[in-house]
């Protein structure tokens, strides 16, 4: 797994022969944190049948850098999937590139393909009706969680919404709701594979419409979506719904598909540079085990041996934090001067989950937390010399 990072985004590569590729289009909010280890298991089963996979976090989500004021909504977020494709092109030669998106990252999938042209398969888990009905199921998320406008103790921005801890302004819900792939006349693309809510089976309108239009529609439900929208520690990847994905994407074979001349070669870090900040993330440690999130000021550090925090993550929450807290709490640090380092507790989540089953519960290898702590030697500023 490689990180990368592109157009303000952070993904990972899990590298594979084939000459078709995969992109995942996560969802949104704290609908990411639940499905990032189900994302996960998916791409390393993409990738265990030959075919090359690459995952990234939305702009103004996860690691990815905030996108300009002035960047019209959603337009970064449709962007970003296309953005992928051609980056999964150029660094693995695939001649063909699939998009799957999950949730909110489904409708973005299906609009991107629409603005790309030239997508062969499409994969839409757990799709909304249309933009407007994912914002009104957030809305009664907020109401049954008793929350209020707010929520986590952050205020909504301009007139919008805090759901789980993320907020959406007046703009982007705005422009959400006037999202709507389906009224387009022809479809994303020549083959669709939607797998549908099992407790909202609304995917038969837009079905039927694409099939009408030419396209080769498969509908079926998604089999354990309860299971894996759970609590990151409670949650469990759907393994026959990757199953079915694997299958609808792999039938053809990937060596089938012939493959470009590609940008090989390993990439020590992904760099993004945001206002104020620069982050690495980077491998290290034995045998690249570790993954890592450096955070530093643009400019020097204010004091020759500033205070260099290490941020753990929180039980099975990637180390973005909840709300995207610890992210947060770096680039803020990072504004003061600070250096910092984003680790995740027990291990890298998003690469090898360490929780073990125990009782029912998972538990998180704390042993290993104590390992971690004695790297931060690796990243550090040296003293300096007497």
């Amino acid at each position: 797994m490689i990180p990368l990072a592109f157009s303000g985004c952070l993904g990972w590569l899990h590298p594979a022969t084939g000459g078709s590729g995969v992109v995942l289009c996560p969802p949104w909010g704290f609908e990411s944190l639940f499905v990032h280890r189900s994302l996960l298991a998916l791409a390393a089963a993409l990738a265990a049948v030959g075919l090359p996979c690459l995952r990234f976090d939305l702009p103004g989500t996860g690691e990815s850098l905030d996108p300009a004021p002035e960047e019209p909504h959603p337009d970064h977020w449709i962007a970003a999937p296309c953005a992928s494709v051609d980056l999964l092109r150029t660094r693995t030669g695939a001649g063909q590139v699939v998009l799957v998106g999950l949730r909110l990252g489904a409708l973005l999938v299906a609009e991107g393909a629409l603005r790309l042209g030239g997508v062969e398969r499409i994969v839409l888990l757990a799709l909304p009706a249309s933009g407007r009905a994912f914002l009104c199921e957030l809305r009664a998320r907020v109401r049954l969680s008793g929350a209020g406008p707010s929520d986590c103790g952050s205020a909504a921005p301009n007139d919008g919404l805090v759901a789980g801890g993320f907020a959406l302004d007046g703009g982007t819900l705005a422009a959400l709701a006037g999202l709507d792939p389906f009224a387009a006349s022809r479809p994303p693309g020549p083959r669709v594979s939607i797998l549908g809510r099992p407790d909202a089976p609304r995917s038969a309108s837009p079905a039927r419409a694409w099939a009408t239009a030419g396209a080769v529609v498969e509908t079926e439900p998604f089999e354990g979506h309860v299971e894996a929208m759970r609590d990151p520690l409670l949650l469990e990847p759907p393994r026959r719904t990757i199953d079915r994905v694997v299958r609808f994407l792999a039938e053809d074979g990937p060596a089938d598909i012939p493959r470009r001349a590609a940008a090989v070669g390993r990439v020590p870090e992904a760099v993004l540079e945001g206002r104020g900040f620069v982050e690495r993330t980077l491998r290290f440690g034995p045998d690249d085990r570790l993954v890592g999130t450096l955070c530093e000021p643009a400019a020097d550090p204010n004091a020759e041996d500033p205070p260099a925090p290490l941020i753990l993550n929180t039980g099975a929450t990637p180390r973005a934090g909840a709300g995207r807290s610890e992210v947060e709490l770096a680039r803020t640090l990072a504004l003061d001067g600070a250096c910092s380092l984003r680790l995740d507790l027990g291990g890298d989540w998003r690469q090898r989950p360490s929780a073990r089953r125990a009782g029912g519960r998972h538990r998180i290898d704390a042993a290993r937390s104590s390992r971690f702590a004695r790297l931060s030697t690796f990243w550090r500023p040296a003293a300096p010399a007497p």
